[in-house]
């Protein structure tokens, strides 16, 4: 059974259909977080793993950013909202090969980012192991 319910397009209100696809927007956020969190408890993935380790070739910098980091708004990333070109894999559904992004600040101060999310769940779309 499928099912769909509201409007597709506000503006001209259109109905939605089972087939639409659309973005769930800041709430993966924290069914991401509870995935990675979920395989730390299962001893697939650590805290203080390293970005490089886990996504290699994915990140500058991954080598001093943890999943810790990235889980606490704390990575130091570039956010990806102010620079189409990085944003542009994720939009296109090639989340496995982004563009590399330059480091925002130095991992260990905190800066909400959106960026922080994506990383652990490309990571594992790619599998935790």
């Amino acid at each position: 059974m499928a099912a769909a319910s509201g409007y597709a397009d506000l503006a001209t209100r259109q109905r939605a259909t089972p087939g639409d696809h659309l973005r769930a927007g800041s709430i993966t956020k924290m069914f991401t977080a509870t995935v990675v969190l979920q395989l730390v408890g299962e001893h697939r993935l650590r805290l203080d793993d390293t970005v490089e380790q886990r996504l290699p070739g994915l990140v500058r910098n991954g080598r001093a950013i943890t999943v810790r980091h990235l889980l606490d708004h704390t990575s130091g990333l570039f956010g990806f909202d102010n620079d189409p070109r990085f944003l542009a894999p994720y939009l296109h559904g090639e989340a496995s090969r982004p563009t590399p992004s330059p480091a925002r600040t130095a991992p260990g101060r905190f800066s909400w980012r959106r960026t922080r999310i994506p990383a652990p769940g490309a990571r594992r779309r790619r599998g935790p192991g």
